[in-house]
């Protein structure tokens, strides 16, 4: 009979869900061991007024920090015309291939603000950034030229990206009230059903978390289950072991949305442009359970 010792990093996680009375969810009853979540301190979150060139004192040079954009898909941070020239032989295609007009103006929006973001955290012109879509359709910088991770989705009258050094998913959904019809919106790697506002809620933050999780690790984590990542607080860590580490943070949405951006390591900092200061100061000051509603603004 063979004999597994445990590692150091695994006496170290024992340790912690003993401490968390997860003991138990560490090993399943064949040995093998099981993905742990547990909350972790909620990173400094900095509110910026919209802008798609940070500026140089901003940068991504530390590891653990995460830039995210908010922006409705109008023609008001860039001109249509330069938004535009930036935009790739395929892009251009991709936007007249549309059915529906109002979809390819939100494609182009998000492409064109999307360069221009890249091209003030590279250094690379707007319009020569090495983008492309792999297989699954994951839009992604060539890694030779960039080392930055991007992530992207819609949310109904808003645009989200997420930028990071290590992968980044997101994803969204919208709890609706009960009886409504409303959708949701997510990325096409990372759809999730709307559900009832009053009793649903704790449900889509799962569903969404997973989502996100499934979006970064451009796969889902099967033993990753939606109870697992139960949690209310707003920010957790999650070990999936062979499937790496991953912080999962709620972010604060207009009205009923509910938003989680994971990432491949612990995230100390976050810098959100389009958030307002009032949204920051809630999540930073969040300690126990936490949902964010807010006005549209």
């Amino acid at each position: 009979m063979s004999v597994h010792t445990l590692s150091a990093r695994e006496l170290l996680l024992l340790d912690d869900a003993q401490a968390c009375g997860t003991c138990e969810g560490l090993l399943s009853g064949n040995g093998k061991r099981q993905p742990v979540m547990q909350p972790h301190p909620i990173p400094k979150f900095v509110a910026h007024r919209l802008n798609f060139r940070p500026g140089d004192e901003r940068s991504l040079v530390e590891d653990n920090t995460l830039f995210l954009w908010r922006f409705r898909p109008e023609w008001s941070q860039l001109s249509r015309d330069s938004g535009y020239a930036t935009l790739s032989r395929a892009e251009l295609a991709r936007i007249k291939n549309y059915p529906n007009p109002a979809l390819g103006k939100r494609y182009a929006v998000a492409r064109a603000c999307l360069r221009e973001i890249l091209a003030g955290l590279t250094g690379l012109p707007a319009s020569d950034l090495p983008l492309y879509e792999d297989r699954e359709g994951r839009l992604r910088l060539d890694p030779l030229r960039s080392p930055l991770s991007i992530a992207t989705v819609y949310a109904g009258a808003w645009v989200l990206v997420a930028v990071a050094r290590a992968n980044v998913g997101l994803a969204i959904s919208m709890v609706t009230p009960a009886g409504s019809s409303l959708g949701s919106s997510f990325n096409d790697a990372a759809i999730a059903d709307a559900q009832p506002l009053a009793s649903h809620t704790h449900h889509t933050r799962q569903h969404v978390r997973r989502a996100s999780l499934a979006d970064a690790a451009d796969k889902p984590l099967f033993d990753v289950t939606e109870g697992l990542l139960q949690d209310d607080s707003p920010s957790v860590v999650l070990d999936a072991h062979k499937d790496g580490v991953w912080h999962l943070l709620d972010l604060p949405m207009p009205g009923t949305m509910l938003a989680s951006v994971a990432v491949a390591c612990p995230v100390a900092a976050v810098h959100g442009f389009g958030w307002v200061s009032y949204e920051a100061s809630a999540l930073n000051a969040a300690k126990a359970p936490t949902r964010f509603r807010f006005a549209v603004r």
